[in-house]
């Protein structure tokens, strides 16, 4: 490709490269709240538990992402702006998330005890 060639796909796809751009910094500043009141709660901080942060974050900012703006078609700002607070909150839908099947599982795990004991 050519110097040409790149700058008219830049030109061509600049709102999306912007919306993209706006996402990612929603976004980014959703999880760096969240791992800020973690590291105030007493987590502590590593590589790891950063990265592994920041990927639930943007994994939950997807999903709402593609909620409201493929079946809701709420405006671009407010939908960013949603994604970057879900994606901030990431932790209380995971720990939600895990409540649920420990529930389902222990409601399993009674109904095969009683199918036992008759």
């Amino acid at each position: 490709m050519t110097k040409q060639q790149i700058w008219e796909w830049f030109a061509n796809h600049s709102k999306q490269i912007l919306d993209f751009l706006l996402f990612l910094a929603l976004v980014s500043m959703g999880a760096f709240v969240k791992i800020l009141k973690q590291v105030r709660q007493g987590a502590k901080a590593s590589w790891k538990w950063f990265l592994a942060e920041a990927i639930v974050s943007f994994f939950v900012a997807l999903l709402v992402y593609g909620f409201f703006d493929q079946f809701m078609q709420t405006s671009t700002l407010f939908t960013y702006v949603v994604c970057a607070w879900c994606g901030s909150f990431s932790t209380i839908f995971h720990k939600r998330m895990e409540d649920l099947l420990g529930a389902i599982f222990d409601k399993l795990k009674q109904l095969i005890s009683e199918k036992k004991s008759l």
